[in-house]
């Protein structure tokens, strides 16, 4: 920062006699004619964009409605001739969603509502760069151990389990064609099983454990073996009776499981299909909908609203600093804060002194204080102090 003695003063006196300053009109100011502000400061947030047809062809004063649902916040705009538009000097907590509605125009249906991306300040290089940390472990273990140390003394809720009812897995017991069958299958194949499986018959030439596939049909092997081939195994699936064949039309990743059935026990099913040996695929169930139509235009995304959720001003929130009123206080707990004090504006007096309270933690050592502000210049300046506690 340029200190000014009185020897630069009377050179920046000569400095400003010789040269000539055009952008000033002294006359106008000394009868208090400024010269106009084109940068008034800001008092709000602006939202812009721009309004289009389903063509992109810009809408000209198309009528734009701006609201915030659950809040009191609403503006209206008309976009130019170009189909811009501004939506000035709103104010909102950031995390607040608004929404731009163009549905009132004419073929309002027909319109999309664009946005301007958020401003962002240029990034340039810091002069005032933060310390250099070189050894990250050393320099957060006393952060760690304090941490630790908070901690330790907190109570500890108990496990807490929540359970459900089962979800029923599909089975031949859902199936009244399938009635008659033991409750439990011979061979039991998961749906998992068939991952990178391309054909489902295929892969059940090779994982149907008991039975043996011939020309179009399955057998029970055993029976098969000695000379049994003109009673085959009866597929279903989901309960229908299927041939063999319509095995390949079935993705194998919707399938839930496969069950195989040797044997009858009594005799029902063998007899009405007359077959010799059952195979059964049951397929994933779809979880079943009551969403209407109504509902599903809902969830559809409208080209003539915009739900957005920009940044907004944060609220103002009061850093925690604990109160020690006497010496005599029933608190017998440690203060093992890491972060003891922080306050966002701190204003000097007319010598740049101030003076701040504020009571440090239990942990014996070196504290470190960082001051970092600004002055009635703009000029940007930080400090790094270190006390130590014994």
């Amino acid at each position: 920062m340029l200190k000014l003695t009185k020897k630069k003063r009377a050179e920046l006196d000569v400095l400003m006699l010789t040269q000539g300053y055009r952008r000033f009109s002294y006359k106008d100011i000394m009868v208090n004619k400024f010269p106009a502000n084109n940068f008034l400061p800001e008092q709000g947030i602006n939202v812009t964009g721009i309004l289009r047809d389903r063509t992109g062809m810009p809408v000209r004063k198309g009528a734009l409605r701006l609201t915030s649902p659950g809040r009191t916040l609403s503006s209206e705009a008309l976009t130019t001739n170009s189909g811009l538009f501004t939506f000035p000097n709103l104010v909102f907590e950031d995390g607040a969603e608004l929404l731009i509605n163009a549905k009132y125009n004419a073929a309002g249906n027909n319109m999309m509502i664009v946005l301007d991306p958020p401003p962002f300040p240029e990034i340039t290089g810091n002069p005032n760069l933060a310390t250099e940390v070189v050894n990250i472990d050393s320099t957060l273990s006393a952060y760690l151990d304090n941490s630790k140390k908070q901690y330790s003394n907190l109570r500890t809720l108990k496990e807490v389990k929540i359970t459900g009812a089962t979800v029923k897995k599909p089975s031949h017991t859902d199936y009244t064609a399938l009635t008659g069958l033991s409750m439990m299958a011979d061979h039991l194949i998961d749906g998992e099983r068939f991952q990178g499986c391309n054909d489902m018959l295929m892969c059940l030439k090779t994982m149907a454990m008991g039975l043996t596939f011939d020309t179009d049909k399955f057998f029970i092997t055993r029976d098969y073996m000695q000379g049994n081939k003109s009673t085959p195994v009866q597929v279903f699936i989901n309960g229908m009776a299927v041939d063999a064949i319509n095995l390949s039309s079935i993705q194998p990743a919707d399938v839930e499981s496969v069950e195989i059935f040797l044997k009858d026990q009594l005799g029902l099913v063998f007899k009405n299909y007359n077959c010799n040996g059952v195979l059964v695929v049951n397929t994933k169930k779809i979880p079943k909908s009551n969403m209407t139509l109504a509902d599903l235009k809902k969830m559809m995304p409208q080209s003539n609203m915009l739900k957005f959720t920009p940044k907004g001003y944060t609220k103002t929130r009061e850093f925690y600093a604990p109160k020690y009123l006497t010496q005599t206080s029933s608190y017998t707990g440690n203060d093992l804060r890491t972060t003891i004090y922080w306050n966002p504006k701190i204003v000097t007096n007319a010598t740049g002194d101030t003076v701040l309270e504020f009571y440090n933690a239990d942990g014996k050592g070196t504290y470190r204080a960082v001051i970092e502000g600004v002055d009635a210049n703009g000029n940007v300046g930080r400090y790094i102090y270190r006390y130590t506690v014994k």
